[in-house]
Order: structure tokens, then C-alpha cells, then sequence
């Protein structure tokens, strides 16, 4: 489920980033970034426990990267 919350928001953000000019390099960053946490989530899944760190990193990475490209949203947009 917390992909199907998390990913098009993100997708949508950075889309609206990259059309407002915000800088290559930042955007790659950050798709790179989503990418990389959510690859760490889908390892920390672990059927026994389904508490890892990578489940940890995953999901408070990808909050935290949708956080950041609201507000970069935000403050391009004024």
C-alpha cells in the first residue's frame, strides 16, 4: 500500500518541478533518491518480522523526499 500512496504524488511533484525550471542535476537527485528508497524498502520487508531498517529507510525516506519536493513546489511557485 505505501507505494500506491507515496509514488504518484512524488511523480507529480517532480513533474511540477521539472516544468517550473528547477535545475536538472536536483530532479535526477531526487528521482535517484525515490528509487534508492524505495528499493530499501521493498528488501527491509521481511515476512517474519516485517520490521527491517531498510523498511525504515524506505518508507521515511520517501516521506521525506515528497516533504522536500512540496515545499521546493511551494517556494518556486511564489
Amino acid at each position: 500500500g505505501n507505494f500506491v500512496e507515496y509514488a504518484p504524488l512524488f511523480l507529480i511533484l517532480l513533474a511540477l518541478l521539472e516544468v517550473n525550471d528547477v535545475p536538472a542535476m536536483a530532479i535526477h537527485i531526487m528521482g535517484g533518491a525515490f528509487v534508492v528508497t524505495r528499493i530499501c524498502h521493498g528488501v527491509g520487508l521481511k515476512a517474519d518480522t516485517m520490521a527491517g531498517v531498510g523498511r525504515l529507510i524506505g518508507a521515511g525516506g520517501t516521506a521525506l523526499l515528497t516533504v522536500v519536493a512540496s515545499i521546493w513546489a511551494i517556494v518556486t511557485f511564489f
